[in-house]
């Protein structure tokens, strides 16, 4: 049987004159060149070239065979191109969304590469989109906008499947060991009126749900202090300049850089907790399903492991 390598190599040959030159440009030895077009010869039970020392030239029969071998060349490079074209057009074009500038988000496509690399049959086309509130996120979502959304919740909506990045968490509240509330088993949303607080960002889904809170609870907020750098975060409390309200099994990577604070639940307890949520697809196996299960995986792998 012919091998299309070994021809490639005895077209590369012809054109370029020598077995060195042709070696060169397909990035191959000289010997391994020689050696595959002396395998297409013996294959074929005829000279293709003459070898000198000035080169080589293709013997009468090759001449012959290089035009249909050219021929052969030209529809194998459109089968290549053609198949690439398909599988482009089968890969599946998925967009996240996500509130504001989440930190994480360039995880996203990541994740997206790790994914095609992992699974180079699965092909997905993936980017992230940022919405000023979780509400018109998840109406885009509703809406079949987006395929998928990032956010934390409270509560889990009908309608939506979610694929849980960290377990519910309770809120806790960490503040310097100065302040009045440090020393209490429990605080509620209305001891914290007093304090100011430092948020992740003026648009993510955690600084909105806090807002929320604060706002259900009839408790005003009109200072706050904005950092997502945990070191800068720990300075804030530890000089008692803002406390922080956030999840229980996010306390440690805060704690950490704090020298001296506390760390208070909220009562009653409130439970948030990350997911990666998406439409009920037709197909629970579907290509997008299986990168969002992956997805959801990764990020609880690489982003949530705190403690």
């Amino acid at each position: 049987m012919l091998s299309f390598e070994y021809i490639r190599y005895f077209l590369e040959a012809c054109d370029c004159g020598s077995i060195q030159a042709a070696s060169k440009k397909l990035f191959l030895s000289a010997q391994g060149l020689g050696a595959g077009i002396q395998r297409l010869e013996n294959s074929l039970g005829l000279k293709l070239l003459v070898r000198s020392k000035s080169g080589v030239t293709p013997t009468q029969f090759g001449k012959e065979f290089y035009l249909y071998a050219s021929r052969l060349a030209e529809d194998m490079d459109q089968l290549e191109q053609f198949c690439q074209e398909y599988r482009k057009s089968q890969a599946s074009d998925t967009l996240i969304g996500v509130v504001g500038d989440n930190k994480f988000a360039s995880s996203i496509t990541l994740c997206a590469e790790l994914y095609s690399r992992d699974h180079p049959d699965r092909p997905t086309n993936v980017s992230a989109i940022s919405f000023e509130s979780s509400e018109s996120l998840q109406e885009a979502l509703r809406a079949g906008e987006l395929d998928a959304a990032w956010v934390f919740h409270r509560e889990e909506q009908p309608g939506f499947i979610y694929r849980r990045i960290d377990e519910y968490s309770p809120l806790v509240l960490i503040c310097s060991a100065d302040c009045s509330l440090a020393g209490r088993s429990s605080v509620s949303l209305q001891d914290l009126g007093a304090l100011r607080f430092i948020q992740a960002g003026r648009a993510d889904s955690i600084t909105e749900l806090v807002s929320r809170l604060f706002t259900e609870a009839g408790v005003r907020q009109d200072i706050f202090m904005y950092s997502t750098e945990n070191i800068m975060i720990g300075k804030l409390i530890d000089d008692g300049i803002a406390a922080i309200l956030l999840r229980d099994c996010y306390a440690p990577a805060v704690v950490k850089h704090c020298t001296r604070c506390a760390v208070v639940p909220l009562e009653p307890e409130v439970l948030v907790a990350s997911s990666l949520i998406s439409r009920a697809p037709r197909s629970r196996h579907s290509v997008q399903s299986k990168f969002f299960d992956y997805m959801a995986d990764y990020l609880h792998q690489h982003l949530f492991t705190y403690r």
